[in-house]
C-alpha cells in the first residue's frame, strides 16, 4: 500500500514539474506581451530596455542609458518573474563592486516601470515602446535610409551599403563565412553576421549588437563602422538622432 501511494506522489510531482501551473503559464503569457525593446527619454539621459526569452525560456533584461557627463552604463540579466506584474532582477555596472544589486520591473498598461540603484541614487524610469525613427547625420546632412536604423542593445544598426559607399570604401562580402571585410583608409575591419566580435586591424573588437540580415538586408553596427572610418559618432537622445563627423 505505501509503495502505492510513493508511486502516485512521484507520478504527481512529475506532471508539477513537467506541466506548469496555470498561474505560470499566465505570469509567462504576460510578460511575452513585453518582448522588444522600450525607451524613456528625460532631460540628459536616455534610457533604454529590451527583454528577450532566450532558448532556454528564460526572460533576460537588457538595460542602461546614456548621459552626456557619465557616458554609457550597461547590464543584462536574467529576469525572475514573481507575479503577472512583476519581476526582479540582479545587475552590477562595471565599474561598480561585482556584488550585485536587486532591482525591479513592473508591467504597467503598456507601459513598464524599472526601479534600480545607481550608486546611492535610485532611479525609477517608466518606459515606452519603442517607435520613433532614428535620424542619422553625416556632416550636418541628413541622409535617408531605407529600410530605416534600428536601434537593438543600446546601439544603432543600419543597412551595410549606403554607409560604405559614403565613405568610398570597398568591401569583400564572403557569403559562405557570412563575414564582411572592408578596406577603409589606413584601417581594415571585418564583420560576421551573428558574431558580437569585430577584427579592427587586426585586434578584436567587443560589440553591442552583431551584424545581422533582415529581410535580406545587412545591417551593420553605425559607431564601430563609423569610427573605423576615422568619423566621429555621437548621439543625441532628446532628438533621437545620430551625428557624424567624418574627418575629410
Amino acid at each position: 500500500m505505501w509503495k502505492k501511494g510513493i508511486l502516485t506522489f512521484i507520478c504527481i510531482m512529475v506532471l508539477i514539474i513537467k506541466f506548469p501551473t496555470p498561474a505560470v503559464y499566465a505570469e509567462n503569457i504576460v510578460v511575452k506581451q513585453y518582448l522588444g525593446e522600450w525607451q524613456s527619454v528625460s532631460p540628459n539621459t536616455y534610457y533604454f530596455v529590451t527583454i528577450k526569452q532566450d532558448t532556454s525560456g528564460n526572460y533576460t533584461i537588457f538595460a542602461g542609458f546614456q548621459a552626456p557627463d557619465q557616458g554609457d552604463e550597461l547590464f543584462n540579466s536574467v529576469l525572475d518573474i514573481e507575479s503577472k506584474s512583476k519581476a526582479t532582477f540582479k545587475y552590477a555596472f562595471p565599474e561598480e563592486n561585482p556584488a550585485k544589486k536587486q532591482g525591479t520591473l513592473s508591467f504597467l498598461k503598456d507601459k513598464l516601470e524599472m526601479v534600480y540603484m545607481n550608486g546611492s541614487e535610485k532611479r525609477i524610469v517608466i518606459l515606452e515602446r519603442k517607435t520613433e525613427r532614428i535620424k542619422v547625420f553625416i556632416d550636418n546632412e541628413e541622409i535617408h535610409l531605407d529600410p530605416a536604423p534600428k536601434f537593438r542593445n543600446g546601439s544603432v544598426i543600419i543597412p551595410m551599403r549606403p554607409i560604405f559607399e559614403y565613405f568610398g570604401a570597398e568591401l569583400l562580402w564572403d557569403k559562405e563565412k557570412q563575414t564582411i571585410k572592408v578596406d577603409a583608409n589606413t584601417n581594415s575591419f571585418t564583420l560576421k553576421i551573428g558574431s558580437l566580435q569585430a577584427t579592427l586591424n587586426g585586434k578584436t573588437i567587443q560589440l553591442n549588437e552583431s551584424p545581422k540580415i533582415i529581410n535580406n538586408i545587412t545591417f551593420v553596427p553605425l559607431r564601430f563602422v563609423s569610427e573605423s572610418f576615422g568619423a566621429t559618432v555621437q548621439w543625441n537622445a532628446i532628438q533621437h538622432s545620430v551625428h557624424i563627423r567624418s574627418n575629410d
